[in-house]
């Protein structure tokens, strides 16, 4: 849902041209959501065309046609939680990302980017993104970690995940 001081807007909201983010546009306005994986590139849109992130990564968040100097803050709705803080250009424009945090709980969340238009009007963009834990890195122990006294064999080696 788009909200224009307070009021319902009529936008578009479309995967971006490389499918790895969304794109808000408005009638003379336009807001871009993605996630970024731990490399800092964007990551590809999930099942669906919703945003899929992981913790411990970032959101990228741009816009263009909003009031210069004013600030964007981004949030989620479930639990309340401000992500981050964006400054506008002397443009209008803005860039940048913002941190998911490691510790919020892997489902489906309403992130929510509140910015001020031209006309000082609150803008405010609220979509859903799926949020899944980071892959930890796999872990293999030679024989003699898994097997310090020398009782096994090659193949009782294992592979364990997240520790």
């Amino acid at each position: 849902m788009i909200l224009v001081g307070g009021v319902p807007v009529t936008t578009a909201v479309a995967p971006n041209a490389a499918s790895t983010g969304l794109t808000v546009s408005g009638l003379d306005w336009s807001l871009g959501l993605g996630a970024v994986t731990s490399e800092g590139k964007p990551s590809p849109l999930g099942r669906g065309g919703v945003v899929d992130a992981r913790t411990g990564t970032s959101l990228a968040v741009s816009g263009v046609s909003f009031a210069p100097g004013t600030e964007v803050k981004v949030y989620i709705l479930a639990p309340p939680m401000t992500w981050g803080t964006l400054t506008m250009n002397i443009d209008g424009t803005f860039s940048g990302r913002v941190s998911l945090p490691l510790t919020l709980t892997p489902e489906w969340y309403t992130v929510q980017v509140n910015g001020y238009s031209r006309s000082m009007s609150l803008r405010s963009a609220s979509l859903g993104m799926g949020l899944q834990s980071s892959a930890q890195p796999e872990v293999r122990l030679s024989d003699s970690e898994f097997d310090p006294e020398g009782n096994g064999t090659a193949e009782d080696r294992r592979h364990i995940g997240g520790l």
